[in-house]
């Protein structure tokens, strides 16, 4: 019985990171706010990660 093997390469990787905070969204502080909105749309240190 033969066996094929079939080899597929990646065209594109995309790594995901998002945070969130336990608070209920009216006890959350505009520091949080501001911390977790700075990293769920520039990234990790706050670098823009895709210059459009």
């Amino acid at each position: 019985m033969a066996v094929s093997i079939i080899l597929i390469s990646v065209d594109i990787l995309v790594s995901n990171a998002g945070i969130h905070t336990e608070s209920p969204s009216h006890e959350v502080t505009t520091a949080d706010f501001d911390r977790i909105i700075t990293t769920n749309l520039r990234g990790r240190d706050g670098e823009l990660l895709l210059d459009l």
